[in-house]
């Protein structure tokens, strides 16, 4: 996997962990997932593309791991790509957070937990 991918591969595992927080990920929070990723991205398709198939791949597999687990591994892959982290790459990455952590209120703490984790990681 190059750099880049490690970027995308972990942002994915972000994501996973915020959607999985609850302990369950259903059909409406996929779609909603997809939907809120393409509106934030717009036109940066080339991210929207790399990160819903990164997403979606994760969501589709039966997991092993904790929210928690996915959270340090996500952070970690993304430390491997961080040269590719523009300031406007991290600012759609943490809006797409923020969003999904927002999506099925009420927004817990567990969901916080995560975003403030990412921004801890990532200098906000």
């Amino acid at each position: 996997m190059t750099a880049k991918e490690h970027l995308f591969y972990g942002f994915g595992q972000v994501v996973y962990c915020l959607s999985f927080s609850d302990g369950k990920i259903q059909e409406e929070e996929k779609r909603k997932l997809e939907a809120i990723v393409d509106e934030i991205a717009g036109n940066n398709i080339a991210s929207v593309v790399q990160v819903t198939h990164i997403i979606f791949q994760l969501l589709e597999k039966e997991q092993v791991f904790t929210a928690k687990e996915m959270l340090k591994e996500g952070i970690k892959n993304m430390k491997l790509g961080d040269h590719y982290l523009s300031d406007d790459l991290k600012s759609m990455f943490l809006k797409i957070l923020q969003q999904i952590a927002e999506a099925f209120p009420p927004t817990t703490s567990e969901e916080m937990e995560v975003v403030a984790a990412f921004k801890d990681a990532f200098n906000y």
